[in-house]
């Protein structure tokens, strides 16, 4: 149930732009998406009752709702192993972000390198980070400034190395440079994958044909398949919605945000 590398037609974002939304938005959603499965399971529920009056013959073996049941509850378990994963990742790629920066703003302070340029180009990358990867694309896209600022300080590294004096402590700003340059693509590399899954589509199918079950096992007591779908509904609408808080890592209601990266003190240029 691995979420695919591309972000998917338009018609996928137009559908789990809520997985951006506020907790508010979500809940809603879930409110309005809930409420039509459990209508749809009712009506099927009133017609199968109303065949069932008509042929006692075809009321199911009341085990036969669990094949379906479980295969809901199996795809569930995937999509959220899956979303945990990825808010682990995240989570690790923001932590080694932030320690590879780190390393190389030490390396560069003045109680090291003293190299202004390489500081003022640090800074860049986190301002730059922080407002527009992070911010206002959500990691869904790489902003050219940010390139450049990273660049810049691959530069100032690499002018470094022909100092004598700074060559020991340059190769460790090497070293923090890959770091930040993987941490950086991975942090990218989830935010553009997310969004083009379809174990969602997979979940909510199977969670409509559990509602077809209860139906059809209920068919000769309407009011008791009533208050099944109801518990089911109510249940299946937490799992949902905790889910869905949790499965954009970086505009979700619970989100990992760059504050990791704002904390971090640059000491300055000048």
């Amino acid at each position: 149930m691995a979420k695919s590398p591309a972000r998917g037609p338009a018609w996928m974002h137009t559908l789990f732009g809520l997985f951006d939304r506020p907790p508010l938005y979500q809940f809603v959603a879930i409110a309005i998406w809930t409420g039509l499965a459990w209508g749809a399971g009712r009506l099927l529920l009133g017609h199968l009752n109303r065949r069932f009056r008509l042929d006692g013959g075809v009321l199911p073996v009341a085990p036969f709702f669990v094949s379906v049941t479980t295969l809901f509850a199996l795809f569930l378990g995937f999509l959220a192993a899956d979303i945990w994963a990825e808010k682990r990742r995240a989570s690790d790629a923001a932590y080694a972000e932030r320690a590879a920066l780190e390393r190389f703003v030490t390396l560069s302070g003045p109680e090291v390198l003293d190299a202004a340029d390489a500081l003022a180009a640090a800074e860049r990358y986190r301002r730059r980070v922080i407002e527009q990867e992070w911010g206002a694309a959500r990691n869904g896209a790489a902003d050219p400034e940010t390139e450049a600022a990273l660049r810049a300080m691959w530069s100032a590294a690499a002018r470094l190395t022909g100092d004598a004096s700074a060559v020991p402590a340059s190769g460790h700003l090497f070293v923090a440079l890959e770091g930040l340059s993987g941490a950086r693509s991975d942090r990218l590399s989830i935010g553009a994958a997310h969004g083009g899954s379809t174990a969602w589509y997979s979940v909510l199918a199977l969670w409509v044909f559990s509602f077809a079950a209860l139906a059809v096992v209920h068919l000769d007591r309407p009011a008791a398949g009533r208050l099944a779908m109801t518990v089911f509904a109510l249940a299946t609408s937490v799992a949902f919605f905790f889910l869905i808080l949790h499965d954009s890592p970086y505009g979700g209601g619970v989100r990992i945000d760059p504050s990791l990266l704002a904390e971090l003190p640059v000491p300055p240029t000048d």
